[in-house]
């Protein structure tokens, strides 16, 4: 190891965490001696190999010696370039006394793989490898910047800027506002440059950037990001607006919402908290119809073959009945059968999706006109699933 990298692999020990929320149980800079014995994850890209039976795996902390005892291991990994992203699950045991390599923080062991996956493999026509002899040209650098961040000389210059950090090793990077057209999404404000047909666009989101950090390293990101989208003013939406934005490599999307949740615990100053619920997509629509359901209302979609038509129901209650699963055609052919019943109040329409209000002027529920227009759809064929209906009993606002 070159002096820059051995003093790039002092500065780069941080304090915190680094594994939490993670896949990894370490980082490939930590373990030492007093880990020999332990079974560890580790996740990184591969510096180098040799003798198709020893490669060196590295992260943004540190670099870690991988033996490959066996040999369909040795036969995945020798066919792959440096700078392809591996996981290995293995033991820590001390190298041989005269294997041992002060220079490097884990210089002492060795994790002997007991299991080997290829999470993403290098190609053959990389620009550069991640070496202090290879001098790459600025140029170079600055068009593959997102390879350049994985240097450890780099890594550690970014990561004097750390903060978020102290808990769980996030690194505070600042992303450019002025950007490329991006497709999808909102509209951008566009922002004119002195040469002719050239112009910027204002960031959405630094969502390509942080996932170029990810690319280059940096595993653990985050900055107060200000973002800009060209649409109208809405309760849920701004021309210009401030945000938190973090990222995060080798993890789940428990782990982030975990690292959520602490996070705002920690800036509420409650000391006794109960963990927030949890739930799948798949639950909120099935039983609110929304991926962003108001929990402080108990109140449940529920089908309607299992729905008690005669049950009591408040007067200040309204009954919606929710078709899900339309194409266009059916749903142009309902709204026009709407049409022709009076009793029926159409209420909203959205792509997918028809919500409509079952009432009378008494604020009475109309059972019998619920059940009307569910015989004249199943009448008129328009019945193309078992549970294509389903109630849901909202409070009127007053």
């Amino acid at each position: 190891m070159s002096a820059a990298e051995e003093e790039a692999d002092e500065r780069l020990q941080t304090t915190g965490d680094l594994s939490a929320l993670s896949t990894r149980s370490h980082t490939c800079g930590e373990l030492a001696d007093t880990d020999v014995g332990q079974r560890v994850r580790l996740c990184g890209w591969i510096q180098f190999q040799r003798m198709a039976k020893f490669a060196i795996l590295r992260d943004s902390y540190g670099l870690t010696q991988i033996v490959l005892n066996d040999k369909n291991h040795q036969k995945v990994v020798s066919k792959l370039m440096p700078e392809s992203v591996l996981e290995v699950m293995g033991r820590v045991v001390r190298r041989p006394d005269k294997d041992v390599n002060p220079a490097l923080t884990t210089g002492a062991i060795e994790v002997v793989a007991e299991e080997v996956n290829v999470l993403n493999e290098c190609r053959k026509d990389v620009p550069f490898i991640i070496r202090d002899y290879q001098k790459v040209n600025e140029k170079t650098r600055l068009e593959f910047r997102y390879i350049d961040l994985r240097h450890p000389k780099m890594q550690s210059i970014l990561r004097l800027r750390q903060f978020l950090t102290q808990q769980y090793g996030f690194v505070e990077v600042e992303t450019p506002t002025l950007f490329k057209a991006t497709p999808g999404g909102a509209k951008e404000f566009v922002v004119p440059t002195e040469f002719k047909d050239c112009y910027y666009n204002l960031v959405q989101s630094p969502q390509q950037f942080k996932q170029l950090l990810m690319v280059g390293g940096i595993d653990r990101y985050f900055q107060i990001a200000r973002c800009y989208r060209n649409e109208g003013t809405k309760p849920d939406r701004q021309p210009e607006f401030t945000q938190l934005d973090l990222e995060m490599s080798f993890t789940t999307s428990d782990g982030i919402m975990s690292l959520i949740e602490e996070l705002i615990h920690s800036i509420s100053f409650v000391e006794n908290y109960e963990p927030f619920p949890r739930m799948t997509y798949a639950d909120a629509m099935q039983h609110y119809g929304t991926d962003k359901p108001d929990l402080r209302s108990d109140i449940k979609i529920r089908a309607v073959d299992t729905y008690e038509m005669n049950a009591p129901i408040d007067k200040d209650v309204c009954l919606t009945l929710v078709i899900n699963d339309l194409d266009k055609d059916i749903n142009d052919e309902i709204l026009r059968y709407m049409d022709s019943i009076g009793d029926i109040k159409r209420e909203l329409q959205f792509s997918g999706q028809l919500t409509h209000e079952f009432a009378e002027d008494s604020n009475q529920l109309n059972f019998d006109g619920v059940k009307a227009f569910l015989s004249a759809l199943k009448a008129n064929g328009l019945v193309f699933s078992e549970q294509p209906f389903v109630f849901s009993r909202q409070r009127r606002d007053h």
